[in-house]
């Protein structure tokens, strides 16, 4: 049987070699520290701006080597160490990063585990594009596939109007008329909804501040106003013309003329460059379909393109006239009004003789 003294002896002992092994222990990472917990790698300088991209999916380990690969941190080693020690292990977040070779592996580390800064570009959307050219912007500009951006806008009328009435008539659920032309901070993982969002939820803070006098409202409901309203942003670009063309729709709807607005029928043609030809042809106007101006009375049953807020104003509250023609007659986009067709007729000669149109 062991003695209670030399039971006392071992329990010393083993107190012993345990302090021993964890003083090596603290020594030996100290030592790690000092060579290899602050200091990047020989591949960028102390000091300078690293961009580097954390996968989502990606292990500690992986992460690890990705900090090392791009000169971040010094060894892959310690970093995963360091990890375990302190819990951070499966607490990092993916996404593309900003860090600085050389910091601290404690401060690596807890903007891995913030997560990624929020990386926003700007977007201006000019007035009068449609939701197919949006969608070509917001390609271009932000990296938001057009394709993507286009099914979802033509389709997510309904998913809107709870929060904003004003989007309850839009035609075929589409969102044509209601992305409101402005510049936008869009965030690089930025979705096609979230986009949308801030688009239609600026179209419904505009629209909303604008008084509508009631014989407008009784006249035509909101997707007729939003539709002349995009008529008139497409055809003229002076804000001074845009009441008088609301008059002339007036003017000619009065009258059972047909619009026929060149403007209607480049919304139907394929491509950028047909949709801003200056010359309409005869198979051009003769497209059958409901937005055609040319073969069918009235307006057509939705916007053509997403107006602003002065051509929105001119479509609730136009000018009063006797016009019923007009005609852009130069290359400054001077716009000539007329009142019989004996004078259009003249002005369109004119034009044609100084624009070609």
């Amino acid at each position: 049987m062991q003695s209670r003294h030399s039971q006392k002896g071992n329990k010393g002992l083993k107190a012993a070699i345990g302090i021993a092994v964890a003083l090596c222990l603290i020594i030996a990472l100290g030592f790690m520290w000092a060579m290899f917990g602050s200091a990047s790698s020989s591949k960028v300088t102390k000091g300078q701006a690293v961009t580097v991209e954390i996968k989502e999916g990606s292990g500690t380990s992986d992460i690890a080597q990705s900090l090392s690969d791009a000169g971040i941190i010094g060894s892959p080693l310690m970093f995963r160490l360091q990890s375990r020690l302190n819990g951070s292990d499966g607490q990092y977040k993916a996404g593309v990063y900003k860090l600085t070779a050389g910091e601290s592996l404690g401060k690596v580390m807890d903007v891995l585990k913030k997560g990624p800064e929020a990386v926003y570009v700007t977007v201006t959307i000019p007035e009068g594009k449609t939701v197919a050219q949006i969608g070509q912007i917001l390609e271009k500009k932000a990296g938001i596939s057009a394709d993507e951006f286009v099914a979802y806008a033509q389709s997510a009328a309904p998913e809107f109007a709870k929060k904003y009435p004003v989007l309850q008539g839009a035609y075929n659920n589409s969102l044509e008329g209601y992305l409101f032309p402005d510049t936008y901070r869009v965030a690089a993982n930025a979705t096609v909804k979230e986009v949308a969002a801030m688009m239609v939820g600026r179209f419904n803070e505009v629209y909303s501040s604008l008084t509508i006098p009631a014989a407008r409202a009784q006249k035509y409901n909101t997707n007729q106003l939003v539709t002349i309203a995009s008529l008139v942003e497409r055809e003229v670009s002076k804000a001074s013309d845009r009441p008088l063309v609301a008059s002339v729709i007036d003017n000619r709807l009065a009258q059972g003329m047909r619009l026929q607005f060149c403007s209607s029928v480049q919304f139907l043609l394929p491509g950028e460059e047909e949709r801003t030809k200056i010359r309409l042809t005869n198979a051009d106007i003769s497209i059958d379909s409901p937005y055609n101006t040319y073969k069918n009375q009235g307006l057509p049953p939705g916007p053509i393109a997403n107006p602003g807020k002065a051509a929105l104003e001119a479509a609730i509250k136009p000018a009063t006239s006797d016009y019923l023609y007009f005609q852009v007659i130069d290359k400054k986009g001077t716009t000539k009004f007329d009142k019989t067709a004996a004078a259009f007729n003249n002005t369109k000669a004119r034009a044609k003789a100084t624009i070609g149109r």
